[in-house]
């Protein structure tokens, strides 16, 4: 870590406050819409922008540890959100390539219920399962660094790669990879799309083309990063 990050106070509090508004804007309207994985999506980022807004506040220029159990909070939720991140664009793609792949107008109550507990457990399961899996590769308590506050710490060993490193990575792949068939399949079937989306499904076609730009930014960002902290780590192994 670097020795001196004063230089982000008070600019990255802000930018993270900004942040927090923006992002939580378009939520009403997913919400009313029904897109549960593109809200979760939301919620995950402005959690972890809250955290990061509070402790560049509060560890600005010093190194104390007066709220241990804020410290716990902040690395719990710091471990689970890179995953959730990457498993609620997993789900978005998803179900953008099951848009794009149908030739039906309508789905059965069966298949909404069973759309909605896939996405529960994708961007709420998955993310809390972290939890445990770190436990068991987790160094100690956790770090504070000034001017960050507290970070968890992982045991640098090869256990580590194989259940904790490794799926942020891999669930980011696999969107990548629904990503790439959901553009295939949307210049391919453009007009058969087009008549989908116009039956009055809660996904308009502009709506469509909105949701598959996020997800594609998000995995263009969230991807390379994922592999990096795997590289980095890697290398210092």
């Amino acid at each position: 870590m670097p020795k001196d990050m004063s230089y982000m106070y008070p600019l990255f509090p802000i930018i993270c406050f900004i942040t927090i508004l923006l992002t939580f804007f378009p939520v009403p309207a997913h919400w009313k819409a029904g897109n549960i994985a593109t809200v979760a999506l939301a919620f995950w980022i402005i959690g972890g922008l809250i955290f990061c807004l509070v402790n560049t506040i509060v560890w600005h220029g010093n190194l104390r540890n007066p709220y241990p159990i804020w410290g716990d909070i902040t690395c719990a939720y710091t471990v689970m959100v890179g995953p959730a991140i990457g498993s609620c664009i997993l789900c978005v793609q998803f179900r953008l390539w099951s848009i794009a792949r149908t030739k039906r107008i309508f789905i059965t109550q069966k298949e909404k219920r069973r759309q909605k507990w896939v996405t529960y457990l994708l961007c709420l399961g998955f993310p809390i399962l972290m939890i445990p899996i770190h436990y068991v590769v987790q160094g100690h308590r956790y770090n504070v660094y000034e001017d960050l506050g507290p970070l968890y710490t992982t045991h640098n060993v090869t256990l580590a790669y194989g259940i904790f490193w490794i799926l942020e990575p891999i669930v980011c792949l696999i969107a990548c990879v629904f990503a790439i068939l959901t553009i295939r399949l949307f210049l391919r079937r453009r007009k058969e799309l087009d008549v989908v989306l116009g039956s009055g499904s809660n996904v308009n076609k502009d709506s469509y083309i909105r949701l598959l730009a996020l997800a594609a930014t998000a995995i263009v960002v969230h991807f390379p990063l994922s592999v990096w902290l795997v590289i980095v780590n890697a290398v210092a192994y």
